[in-house]
Formats: structure tokens, C-alpha cells, sequence
């Protein structure tokens, strides 16, 4: 029994509101998705949609949109994940974070690397704001400096991943290596005419992991206002790049980081 079953176990046996409870379940099925068990966790989600209190039904919508696109069914998860992103407005950015960041991937796989670029640099000042310097965003610029490299802007596809792999969480993230790998084949068999333009195909799709943060107390309303065009995304990032910062890296701590484990992330689909 994990951490998350242990805690969830022991919600439903103290004397606390029903809704409460409804959240207990809700992260039973998220212990049931994290061991694969993927009709039993969509069972739990979809009774805790309808039981969950207003503030937690985008995060449940999400999850049970998880399960659909980790067995291919796109379209159903894509419907989900499009109504959890009006049930989590002004309740959840972390949900927010995570939708979008699936659809992002999903435009990916479907071949729109600009279209996925664009959601990922409109998505940057929020995952910024929320995440701060977390795992979580690190492992978003890696998301976006691969979409970069499909899309052939490799200079900044390797600015920003350097980003990522000089901080401590690196060895803990593998497929960050994958997309430095990627990158430098793109780079040897681009020439330096048509960098730009080709975009070799294939890559690997990501498997991404959202790490749960306590959210911050922002107006999301306002923030996404101000910051989500693509104009002064694409300059936070720049400016966030450019910035000569000395980072200071705590280790989450435990509880933290085992219930860190336990949240539903932005992921493809398997193969066919």
C-alpha cells in the first residue's frame, strides 16, 4: 500500500464531511492509476466528478481524462480534459498547468509541433509562477526545448534545456538526456541553410511528470490576461534565460515528494 492508499484510508475513517471523503476516494484512484489499473481508477474518477466539491472536480475530470489517454482513446480524453479546464477555473492552476500541458501533447503526436510550441510558450509565465523552481518546471522547459528542436529553432531549444540539465533534479530525469540526444542529431543532419526549416521526424514522444506543489494564492484570471499572449510568453521566456540568478535548491520533503509521485502528469498515449 502506497503512501497516497495509506493517507486516503485513513481520510475515510475520521469523522469529516462527505465531500471530504469523496476526496479521500478520488486519490484511491489515483493509487489504482499509478499501479495500471486503468478500468478501476476511471470507475472511481467518474463517481468522484459527481462527488467532489466544486473546487475539485477539474482535478477529478483530469484524471478521469487520464485514463482514456493512456489507452489511446484521444478523442474522449481531449472532451475531458476540455471541460476540467472550465471546473478548475479559479479553483486549481495546477490542474490548468497539467490540461494544458496534455493538449500541448497531444498537438505533438497529431504532428502541430508550432501549434504545441505556441501552447507551451503561452503556458510559461503560469507553470513560472506556480511551480517556481520545482522539478516541475524544469522538466516543462525540457517539454518545450523539445518542441523547439522539431520545430528547427535548436539555438533555443539547447538554451533552454541547458536550463534544466544544470540543476540537481537532472539525474533524476532521464529522458532529459533523450532530448539532448535528439537535439544534437537534429543539429548534424541540418545544415546551417536550412536550420530553420527541416524537421527531422521521429522523435520520441515524452512521458512527462507534473510534481504537486501547494498552489499559490494569485488571481489566475488576471495572470493569464496579462501574460498569455504569445508576445510576452515568448519574452518571459527570453528574460527568464537571459537573467544571471544564483538558484537555491531544497529537496521537497518527504511527504511532499511521495505525494509528488502520486499526481496525474501530462503523458502520450502508448503505441498502438
Amino acid at each position: 500500500m502506497d503512501t497516497v492508499q495509506q493517507i486516503s484510508e485513513l481520510m475515510l475513517g475520521l469523522p469529516i464531511p462527505e465531500q471530504m471523503k469523496a476526496v479521500a476516494r478520488y486519490y484511491q484512484g489515483v493509487s489504482l492509476y499509478r499501479q495500471r489499473e486503468f478500468d478501476r481508477a476511471q470507475q472511481v474518477f467518474e463517481h468522484a466528478v459527481e462527488e467532489v466539491a466544486p473546487e475539485y472536480r477539474g482535478r477529478a475530470l483530469h484524471s478521469l481524462g487520464l485514463t482514456y489517454y493512456d489507452r489511446s482513446q484521444t478523442d474522449r480524453a481531449v472532451l475531458l480534459f476540455l471541460e476540467a479546464l472550465k471546473a478548475a477555473k479559479g479553483y486549481d492552476p495546477l490542474t490548468t498547468i497539467g490540461v494544458h500541458w496534455n493538449l500541448a501533447i497531444d498537438h505533438s503526436i497529431q504532428g502541430d509541433h508550432k501549434r504545441s510550441v505556441a501552447d507551451l510558450e503561452n503556458l510559461f509565465p503560469i507553470v513560472q509562477a506556480v511551480t517556481g523552481r520545482s522539478a516541475a518546471f524544469y522538466n516543462y522547459l525540457n517539454s518545450y526545448a523539445a518542441e523547439l528542436g522539431e520545430v528547427g529553432r535548436l539555438e533555443e531549444a539547447n538554451a533552454v534545456l541547458n536550463v534544466a540539465l544544470a540543476t540537481p533534479f537532472a539525474p533524476a530525469y532521464p529522458n532529459w538526456n533523450r532530448t539532448q540526444a535528439e537535439l544534437a542529431a537534429k543539429r548534424r543532419v541540418a545544415s546551417p541553410s536550412v536550420v530553420a526549416i527541416s524537421i527531422p521526424a521521429g522523435a520520441p514522444l515524452l512521458r512527462e511528470r507534473l510534481i504537486r506543489r501547494k498552489p499559490l494564492r494569485i488571481n489566475i484570471r488576471t495572470l493569464l490576461l496579462v501574460l498569455s499572449t504569445r508576445g510576452l510568453a515568448r519574452a518571459a521566456v527570453r528574460t527568464f534565460l537571459l537573467k544571471k540568478t544564483r538558484l537555491r535548491f531544497e529537496r521537497p520533503s518527504r511527504i511532499v515528494f511521495e505525494f509528488s509521485q502520486s499526481c496525474l502528469a501530462p503523458r502520450p498515449p502508448p503505441s498502438a
